[in-house]
């Protein structure tokens, strides 16, 4: 059963990662699409590329360093902050206080996804069964 707890976790992972490069293609399209489009927080265009693009190019040459790593958490946490602190934000345009509703949706629920997507690695990879010990000692 260990064997088939493995394979599980292996296709999940690819599963994910295949849907986390998808969403991160997105990011960066949609983040150049509208980089002039968020005057309220002109900081989530910008979060959207460098999230995107950036981890593809970190993912394409395949480094493995811990300090690019802990760049991507921050940029991360600094984005989720800017995203959720002007929640609801005005899409009409008739002022500088707007944000675009593409822009502004988009970031909101793929970072939503994201955090879904965790959980779901945590749940299917982490939270290994424990299998009762079937041998009879003799």
């Amino acid at each position: 059963m260990a064997e088939g707890h493995r394979h599980q976790c292996t296709i999940t992972a690819v599963c994910t990662l295949v849907i986390l490069c998808i969403i991160l293609f997105a990011q960066a399209g949609v983040g150049s699409k509208y980089i002039h489009d968020c005057p309220r927080q002109p900081f989530i265009p910008i979060y959207l590329l460098v999230m995107g693009g950036g981890i593809l190019i970190f993912c394409c040459k395949k480094m493995c360093s811990y300090v690019i790593a802990f760049f991507f958490f921050i940029w991360f946490i600094a984005g989720n902050a800017c995203i959720f602190a002007i929640y609801k934000p005005n899409f009409e345009t008739s002022d500088d206080t707007y944000c675009n509703k593409t822009l502004y949706l988009f970031a909101f629920w793929s970072t939503i996804f994201t955090y879904v997507l965790l959980g779901v690695i945590l749940v299917t990879c982490c939270c290994d069964e424990q299998e009762p010990n079937h041998d009879v000692a003799v």
